[in-house]
């Protein structure tokens, strides 16, 4: 599959997230993120705090050398608050360059889009900062991957 990819600029917004070191091969773990929204979103709800967008994996780290990933799954949201559950923090991402494309389709197709992203990244000589994935029409909205649409980000400074 071909992505169509495109500069951007990411708006800043505050996320709400359950914040993990994961190891690469758990990174799909179905359950590590139904956890994680069910807990964001739960809290969100419990303390009116307003969502401010879809369901998002934030990647604010990315290590080959010890194959694990530091991921943030949470929601975007109004505010920042301090939250006082301990498994739980808003993580800032300021206003920022960025590269996109829009995954339609199911989740194996991730690392695909995830490819060419980086091969963009190379070729134009950026450095990403942090990698966001928006599940914009995900399994909770329609049980149908075909139907499914991610957009991801690549930040760059």
């Amino acid at each position: 599959m071909n992505y169509e990819i495109s500069k951007t600029t990411f708006a800043q917004k505050n996320y709400l997230i359950v914040r993990n070191e994961v190891k690469m091969e758990n990174i799909a773990d179905k359950n590590l993120w139904e956890k994680a929204y069910e807990k964001t979103y739960g809290y969100a709800k419990e303390h009116n705090i307003k969502i401010a967008g879809p369901a998002t994996g934030v990647y604010y780290s990315w290590d080959a050398e010890t194959n694990t990933a530091g991921l943030g799954i949470g929601f975007p949201i109004e505010g920042n608050p301090k939250p006082k559950d301990p498994e739980l923090s808003v993580y800032q991402v300021e206003k920022s360059k960025a590269v996109t494309t829009i995954l339609r389709g199911p989740y194996e197709h991730l690392k695909e889009a995830h490819e060419q992203l980086m091969n963009y990244m190379i070729a134009h000589k950026l450095n990403s900062t942090l990698n966001i994935e928006e599940y914009t029409v995900s399994y909770f909205e329609k049980p149908d991957p075909k139907d499914w649409e991610t957009n991801i980000f690549y930040l760059y400074d």
